[in-house]
């Protein structure tokens, strides 16, 4: 994925694993991107649309604190349907699956 600085602050990037702080500002989309399997970790509260490359719209309501693990995921862009900004944490893990006892 490509990261916007001026939205996108990478905290840890090696062969494992990728961690990023996302803020997503109001009715800003972000680029059509896929990701690896990764873990999302809400910082604040945040209403989003996710679309696909097929145009389906998934509609997103997040409290802080609220997580997910995702497998690999197709071509889509984000967008922040709140009015104010919302951050979440997003670890990507650039081996996946693992191999051995993890």
């Amino acid at each position: 994925m490509t990261h916007d600085p001026a939205s996108h602050k990478v905290l840890v990037s090696n062969d494992t694993i990728t961690v990023t702080e996302i803020t997503f500002m109001p009715g800003k989309p972000t680029i059509m991107h896929t990701h690896p399997a990764h873990y999302i970790y809400a910082l604040t509260d945040g209403t989003f649309e996710v679309t696909t490359a097929a145009g389906e719209v998934i509609k997103l309501d997040l409290k802080k604190g609220d997580n997910q693990f995702s497998k690999p995921e197709g071509l889509h862009s984000t967008v922040n349907t709140g009015r104010t900004d919302a951050k979440i944490l997003l670890v990507e893990l650039n081996e996946y699956p693992f191999v051995g006892n993890h």
